[in-house]
């Protein structure tokens, strides 16, 4: 678990952790809280730092995917003043709710939302996360059905040219396959 900030960014860290997380809870492996207590720690550390992340909202997404499939969204302490049960809230205001109504329901690829919007996984996660958190209480369907309405598009089903039929564009802005 130490290893996982080694050689790779804290948002990768995130990701990766959020799977093993996942996968010892479905397995009921005897540490399986360790897994989670690290979740928690290494998301406590992800931020907008360009020198050290890469997606912190994807990581924000996954890691909530898995906190709350694993164990309650309480009082647990993650950044300072924000919490296990404020992460939902805290991903929902990452959605592109103003900015273009084209990409409306997209997430941001970054905390400060400097640099637009996100990739395709930015809003993969997001709609994970939040969907898991549905599970817990909270209601985000309007989020979810708003944000997977914006990830059909980067699917392209529709090309007259089948050579590009089913192409899977990497950046929202469908800028990018």
């Amino acid at each position: 678990l130490e290893q996982f900030g080694t050689g790779t960014t804290i948002t990768n860290a995130v990701y990766y952790l959020a799977h093993y997380t996942v996968a010892a809870y479905y397995v009921d492996a005897a540490d399986k809280q360790l897994w989670r207590e690290a979740l928690i720690d290494y998301l406590g550390d992800v931020e907008d730092d360009d020198a050290k992340e890469n997606t912190p909202v994807t990581a924000l997404g996954a890691a909530l995917w898995a906190l709350a499939q694993t164990g309650p969204l309480d009082s647990t302490p993650v950044w300072d003043g924000i919490t296990l049960q404020d992460l939902p809230g805290v991903l929902q205001l990452h959605r592109c709710t103003v900015w273009n109504a084209q990409y409306t329901g997209n997430f941001y690829w970054r905390f400060d939302h400097q640099y637009g919007l996100g990739y395709t996984e930015d809003d993969v996660y997001g709609i994970l996360g939040l969907a898991a958190s549905q599970a817990q209480g909270y209601d985000f369907g309007a989020d979810i059905d708003g944000a997977w309405m914006q990830m059909r598009k980067a699917v392209d089903c529709y090309n007259p040219d089948p050579a590009l039929r089913g192409m899977v564009y990497a950046h929202v802005d469908l800028t990018d396959r």
